[in-house]
């Protein structure tokens, strides 16, 4: 598999982007195990280090992009 990664110093933080070829079912699903949205875009969310904080961090990635109730777990995990 080629891929690369490109990581700028931001303000207070690190910005990193990872850029790789298609990853095949039999990478990472088991034996016997089908995933059936094969193909058709799908994609799987970005999972983050969760850290309290009295007020939400100034621009908070994919935040626009939430329902509503996602912006509430979100609040009321203290963001």
């Amino acid at each position: 598999m080629r891929w690369r990664i490109y990581i700028w110093e931001e303000a207070d933080y690190v910005r990193a982007y990872a850029l790789a070829d298609a990853v095949q079912q039999g990478q990472w699903i088991k034996p016997g195990w089908r995933w059936p949205a094969e193909g058709a875009g799908v994609k799987f969310p970005t999972f983050m280090k969760s850290i309290v904080r009295a007020t939400p961090p100034p621009f908070p990635a994919g935040l626009a992009k939430c329902d509503r109730a996602t912006v509430c777990r979100w609040e009321e995990a203290e963001y």
